[in-house]
């Protein structure tokens, strides 16, 4: 039961980092010069969908394999995968954005 926590455990601390990138990558976009700031924001923001995805699927796993510690893994998995789509419907409506426009 000890390797479903520390899923559960790993799956909530790296849909939390995926959080804490979103104001990381703001302050990498207000720092860089500004041919290359949509780049860093793209970059940025498929990084935070990577990691908090990542999170939310160990998480997800973890819960449905049964864990000492069922409610820390349903708030990674609802927090990694809900931050996941967002990130990622944001990276996608940007991209097509800056190609036609």
């Amino acid at each position: 039961m000890q390797r479903g926590s520390d899923a559960a455990t790993r799956g909530l601390l790296l849909a939390l980092a995926g959080l804490c990138v979103l104001p990381m990558v703001l302050v990498i976009v207000a720092s860089v010069p500004e041919g290359a700031r949509v780049t860093a924001f793209l970059l940025g923001l498929g990084t935070a969908a990577a990691v908090a995805g990542r999170g939310g699927w160990l998480a997800r796993r973890a819960f449905t394999e049964g864990c000492s510690h069922p409610a820390r893994a349903f708030v990674g998995a609802a927090l990694g995968l809900s931050l996941a789509a967002t990130a990622a419907m944001i990276l996608v409506w940007t991209s097509i954005g800056v190609l036609v426009g």
